[in-house]
């Protein structure tokens, strides 16, 4: 199988070296091997694919479950609530049946009762809602008794804010939740009166330009809003005598709201307290 082609010497270090080569028929066996090898090695690669894709068809696919719900189960949407229109106001209305008293019932204008407007606005908007009729003996020792119980608890008679008023209401006739509305128009006062709610309107009294006012009027004053037309606003005034139903414009009105706030009355914000 081996041939030996060569050999070499060498003196010096006493070394040989033989070249040999293959035989032909050494030769030919080797290339034979290298193509049974080859012949293998493709095989192999065919056993492979194949082997994937077998794989790849037995695979199982992956499923989705989808759940319908039953009719049962389905729920309707709510519908969204329709918003009402607002109302339309009528042109005029006026509430009735509610009573009216001077602040000064028997034109006694002293301290006291040139002081008691708010208390008579406030006991007007109380009987109202009580269902009471009032003449000059009830009024009195109402107004008197609201007087006095601000001696007593407050430290004195004084001007009030809209606030003290709805804290008077509630304190001495035991309304819980009187409100104070701020920033108002003619609107907002015609709305809470279309509802039949009296209208406690605190304002600048010498605006009010009323010629039965011991001139040249007071520089605050309240009164009790109950009615409306097209151009005229309708209030019981207890500043005089004379204020049963008694009517202003609009212009006087929006031009007169105003507060106390502390004497600076033209400054003062727009009010309105109801007791309800």
């Amino acid at each position: 199988m081996l041939e030996l082609v060569d050999r070499v010497d060498s003196k010096s270090t006493g070394d040989f070296s033989v070249r040999v080569r293959l035989s032909p028929a050494a030769q030919n066996m080797t290339r034979q091997k290298q193509k049974i090898f080859f012949i293998f090695f493709i095989i192999l690669l065919f056993f492979l694919i194949g082997f994937y894709f077998f794989q790849k068809n037995n695979e199982k696919p992956q499923t989705f479950e989808i759940v319908v719900p039953s009719p049962s189960q389905i729920t309707e949407p709510s519908p969204t609530p329709k918003e009402e229109p607002a109302k339309e106001l009528p042109l005029s209305f006026k509430i009735e049946k509610i009573p009216f008293t001077p602040q000064a019932p028997f034109a006694n204008w002293d301290f006291d009762h040139k002081e008691a407007c708010e208390e008579a606005a406030i006991l007007m908007a109380h009987f109202f809602y009580e269902g009471k009729t009032l003449n000059p003996e009830i009024a009195d020792k109402e107004l008197m008794g609201m007087v006095n119980y601000q001696k007593k608890n407050w430290g004195g008679h004084f001007d009030l804010e809209a606030k003290e008023i709805a804290k008077l209401a509630k304190e001495y006739y035991g309304y819980q939740n009187p409100r104070i509305v701020y920033d108002i128009s003619i609107e907002d006062i015609k709305k809470e009166i279309a509802k039949e709610n009296p209208v406690i309107l605190p304002t600048a009294g010498r605006l009010l330009k009323n010629p039965y006012y011991r001139q040249p009027g007071p520089l605050y004053h309240a009164l009790v809003v109950i009615g409306y037309t097209q151009d005229k606003i309708i209030t019981h005034d207890p500043g005089t005598k004379r204020g049963e139903n008694y009517s202003y414009s609009y212009a006087i009105i929006e031009s007169a709201m105003h507060e106390w706030n502390k004497g600076d009355v033209l400054n003062g914000r727009r009010a309105m307290i109801l007791l309800k």
